[in-house]
């Protein structure tokens, strides 16, 4: 029995996912070569289970195909039951026969079925055929509809002559990316641009992305097959179109995860807030650059893609420099652009580069103070406009903390018997001055470790460096020459002693957070919160007027939660980048080894007594919860000086970052050795 496309639907329950999705195509509108199906049942009677093949039965259905396509050559193609499903593609895994005359059909059909029959076990009962005219193609190709590995964007992959070629991986194709609300400016193919929305339409109608297979015949395009991305899940797949809607349109735009990131990762309503009024119209920010004579120019830069808080790349570098910009190149690198802001802009990087690192003790003593300061219960907003003041000495702490340890990686870049992390853990005998930097205050009253007040980690503030042991930095140190050494020593100086004011910062942020976070609980419990928390998603003009109202908190907070599921990518741009190829980079030094587990399955290994190493996201402070659990970390995203990089290194966990397991042979659960000192990664044979 042969069916034919009006009777598909009557035979489903015989025919494999292949055949029944190109039905679905003709349904959309689409260019299908024509074709019919051999039912599993008839497949079953050209082979039999003992894997012997019914000649004669071949002949006859291959006779019966002839009569009904009447086409100049055959494409045999399998339509196993179990094939294309959301699970699993089985793709490449039955065999194809293209570009078949009229007196070998019958063969070809017998091949595709012994060689199904193989891998089937004999199971042939699962197996039906296509039979498809062949369009002999000037292109062939497969769209991803989206990244395989979990972006957004669509793939086209494509190249001159037949597809089969191309999808088993003989030959290395033509490839080009491209992101959904974007313009299509390059035409590499005849009416590329209505075939992507042909590709376009073929995932809306199955409402998840699609690897669809096509060719290309004169300016004809032919849809062969469409087959689930089996790699995607539905939460990568939701947060695509979730981006879809929300990014610009029609304008290139660059938003990226920065610093900022670390230390609020999701942000909270509240903790929102704080950061608009810290880096707002005369906030803290804008008072420090003041300070040292640079023009800075508040803009809001801070944006939030489902609950994670990413910052717009663009509008950041024009607070500082306006004539720079990061759009119109593919790297995405700051570049002088515009002679709009030109003075500003000379003046605000002559000011920048005049900036000495000279007085550390008396920023130190100012964020002691502040410290050991007693708070009393006071009104919100006088709480507020203290935490503003103190934030001016936390961010020029920063500030002069980035500065110092740039300058030290570009003197080191090039010696490759010491690395950043290991100077900053293992140097400190070279300040002494880090002596003098104690604090006559309790850290025990304070929780949390960043500026997020749903942080309730448990506070680690900064470590006696004396407990440090420098047999790494010695073994580098003691051998450079005299004056090596001389010329080195105040620059390692600087970076040690303000990345200790930096961590110092730190903790007066922690002191302020635990304030306001005991001021809230206090107001949560007046207004008879049931769930105290759930006043974090307050608005800082509410707090400040009394006008907070539990329903409103809890609607922005069931609003948060249905995005925590969300991975929102580093950086998000409209503009197609060549493969960033980042180093590892090594922030904490140590080794371990353990088995590499994400948060959410670390308390089921902790069970079974299995060492860890925990993979993230992003280096967010409040991961030091999981610092009693764990041997290392791996992270996508991170830097030197993160806090979470500092306290990872004074606590001895090795930590690395700009790993991304979609882009590498490691895997979730397996066992791995780390050294966070070089970077290196190994998977270890169990």
């Amino acid at each position: 029995m042969i069916i034919d496309v009006a009777s598909i639907e009557k035979y489903k329950g015989y025919l494999g996912g292949k055949t029944l999705k190109l039905k679905d195509l003709l349904h959309l509108g689409l260019n299908v070569p024509r074709f019919v199906a051999i039912p599993s049942t008839s497949v079953a009677k050209i082979i039999g289970q003992n894997g012997q093949i019914n000649e004669a039965e071949a002949n006859n259905i291959a006779q019966e195909i002839i009569k009904i396509l009447k086409v100049g050559a055959y494409a045999v193609r399998s339509s196993a039951l179990i094939e294309d499903s959301y699970q699993e593609s089985f793709a490449g895994q039955f065999q194809t026969k293209i570009n078949i005359p009229e007196n070998g059909l019958s063969a070809a059909i017998s091949e595709v079925a012994k060689q199904a029959h193989d891998f089937l076990k004999g199971k042939i009962e699962k197996f039906s055929i296509i039979i498809q005219e062949y369009i002999e193609p000037d292109f062939s190709g497969v769209a991803f509809t989206r990244d395989p590995l979990g972006g957004r964007e669509m793939t086209v992959e494509f190249h001159l002559g037949k597809g089969e070629d191309l999808v088993s991986g003989k030959i290395k194709p033509e490839k080009i990316k491209l992101f959904w609300n974007s313009e299509i400016k390059k035409l590499p193919l005849p009416k590329f641009k209505e075939a992507v929305e042909k590709f376009k339409k073929i995932e809306a109608y199955y409402q998840f992305p699609q690897d669809v297979e096509w060719c290309v015949k004169g300016d004809a395009w032919y849809f062969l097959q469409t087959r689930p991305i089996t790699s995607i899940t539905k939460i990568q797949y939701q947060q695509s179109l979730y981006l879809d809607e929300i990014l610009p349109r029609g304008q290139n735009f660059y938003f990226e995860k920065t610093e900022i990131s670390e230390i609020a990762a999701r942000p909270t309503e509240f903790t929102l807030g704080l950061l608009q009024k810290i880096y707002g119209p005369g906030g803290s920010v804008y008072q420090v650059y003041k300070k040292y004579n640079v023009d800075y120019e508040p803009r809001n830069f801070i944006k939030i893609f489902g609950n994670e808080l990413l910052c717009n790349k663009e509008e950041e570098i024009k607070t500082l420099l306006p004539s720079y910009s990061y759009l119109g190149t593919k790297d995405l690198w700051p570049k002088f652009r515009t002679s709009f802001g030109f003075i500003r802009t000379i003046k605000n990087l002559y000011n920048l580069h005049k900036i000495r690192l000279e007085n550390f003790q008396e920023i130190f003593n100012n964020l002691r103070s502040k410290i050991e300061e007693n708070y009393d219960q006071e009104i919100f907003l006088n709480s507020l406009s203290r935490f503003l003041e103190n934030y001016r000495a936390i961010f020029e702490a920063n500030l002069l903390s980035q500065m110092a340890v740039k300058k030290l990686a570009i003197i080191i870049k090039k010696d490759k018997n010491i690395n950043l992390a290991s100077i900053l853990s293992f140097g400190w005998k070279i300040a002494p001055e880090l002596s003098k930097l104690e604090i006559n205050a309790s850290p025990e009253e304070l929780i949390g470790n960043s500026l997020e007040i749903s942080d309730e980690s448990k506070f680690l503030g900064p470590t006696d460096y004396n407990e440090q042991d420098t047999k790494i930095f010695d073994a580098w140190w003691a051998p450079l020459s005299a004056w090596k050494k001389k010329a080195l020593e105040p620059i390692i100086k600087n970076a040690l002693i303000y990345n200790r004011l930096r961590e110092t910062g730190r903790w007066l942020v922690v002191k302020e957070i635990s304030a306001f976070r005991r001021f809230l609980s206090k107001a949560a419990n007046e207004k008879k919160f049931k769930n105290p928390m759930d006043i974090y998603f307050a608005k800082l003009d509410e707090i400040i007027n009394n006008q907070i109202f539990e329903q409103t908190c809890q609607t922005r907070k069931n609003k948060y939660s249905q995005y925590s599921k969300f991975n929102i990518p580093k950086t998000l741009t409209n503009i197609i980048m060549a493969t960033e190829n980042r180093l590892l980079l090594g922030v904490s030094p140590g080794i371990a080894k353990g088995i590499l587990v994400e948060e959410s399955d670390i308390s089921d290994v902790k069970h079974q007594n299995i060492e860890v190493i925990l993979y993230v996201k992003i280096l967010s402070p409040d991961l030091v919860k999981y610092f009693s659990k764990i041997k290392g970390i791996i992270s996508e995203e991170g830097g030197l000086l993160s806090h979470l990089a500092i306290i990872a290194r004074e606590q001895k966990i090795p930590v690395i970052v700009n790993y991304n397991l979609r882009d590498n042979a490691i895997e979730l659960g397996s066992l791995i050795g780390i050294n966070g000192g070089s970077g290196e990664i190994k998977k270890i044979q169990l």
